[in-house]
């Protein structure tokens, strides 16, 4: 699967289903997205799609998809709060164990080395996967990148309650299992996965705890939605 905007205001999509373009579009994680039909994550598809001007990433993937959307799906939402389970993210006993980061930022558009994975960009948490195992892994990010990352991962809204204003570096393996839960696909998981939990890693190694409760979530409900007739 390919979703990326290019230079010049292009877009090019391939083999996605609608339910993600529509995340991308709105900025929303799939548990927000409400209502809509089956085949939102069954059907996949292509699109080519230039904008006029040279307009920003974000520009190509927010109002310009949305229009796509408007315009090709006959998509109609409307946004609303809901009253459902959260995780709120607290310091453990003893405080948390984050540090502010000292790591240089690498050139995001120098090539690995063969054989060796690319840096992590600053600014992001991200999570790496591969048939041996799991890892979030964040370099001078700060503590909302990592609030966002745990949300998709746990498939809830994440809150966050540190009170942590700096930026950090992470490196944290987690249990294979537990990472794939929110990702729908065959995707390789590990027999023998002895990894710790999310919640266990981030208690350890960096001092912090997720709590279980109740709370205000944003929800896009889907209100129209039609397959696209061919160009």
């Amino acid at each position: 699967m390919v979703l990326r905007p290019q230079p010049g205001g292009r877009l090019t999509v391939e083999n996605i289903p609608l339910r993600l373009l529509i995340q991308n579009a709105f900025d929303v994680r799939p548990f927000q997205i409400s209502e809509g039909p089956g085949w939102i994550d069954s059907e996949h598809y292509d699109i080519t799609a230039k904008a006029e001007g040279n307009p920003p990433p974000e520009q190509v993937m927010g109002p310009m998809l949305q229009a796509l959307l408007r315009d090709r799906f006959q998509l109609r939402v409307h946004r609303e709060t809901k009253e459902l389970p959260v995780f709120t993210l607290v310091p453990a006993r003893g405080g948390p164990k984050l540090q502010e980061s000292t790591a240089d930022c690498p050139d995001a558009s120098a090539l690995p080395a063969p054989g060796q994975r690319p840096p992590v960009p600053c600014g992001r948490v991200s999570l790496t996967m591969s048939p041996t195992g799991a890892w979030l892994e964040g370099r001078n990010a700060p503590r909302q990148r990592l609030v966002f990352t745990l949300s998709n991962i746990l498939g809830r809204t994440v809150i966050d309650k540190t009170e942590f204003t700096g930026t950090f570096d992470i490196h944290l393996e987690v249990s294979l299992d537990e990472a794939l839960s929110g990702f729908p696909g065959p995707l390789t998981r590990r027999p023998d996965d002895s990894a710790p939990s999310v919640f266990t890693a981030l208690q350890e190694q960096l001092g912090l705890r997720l709590e279980a409760g109740r709370g205000p979530v944003e929800i896009l409900a889907i209100d129209k939605v039609e397959r696209p007739t061919g160009n």
